[in-house]
């Protein structure tokens, strides 16, 4: 995969997931409040570099597997 495809992939990823989240939360009457504590953005960050992670790792060894 080159890394235009890569780039297209990770924005098609980005903006696939959202539209779930907003789907969501518009489905159950979801506020999004603008004054998250810092400590839950740190969490919400930690997370979310933790599923890049292991899209990472996964993305990986389909490409391994697929030499």
């Amino acid at each position: 995969m080159s890394k235009g495809e890569e780039n297209d992939f990770s924005h098609l990823s980005k903006s696939l997931a959202d539209l779930i989240v907003s789907d969501v939360f518009e489905r159950n009457k979801v506020v999004v409040r603008k004054d998250i504590p810092e400590e839950q953005k740190q969490k919400i960050r930690k997370l979310a570099q933790d599923l890049q992670e292991q899209v990472d790792a996964f993305l990986q060894k389909e490409r391994g597997e697929n030499l």
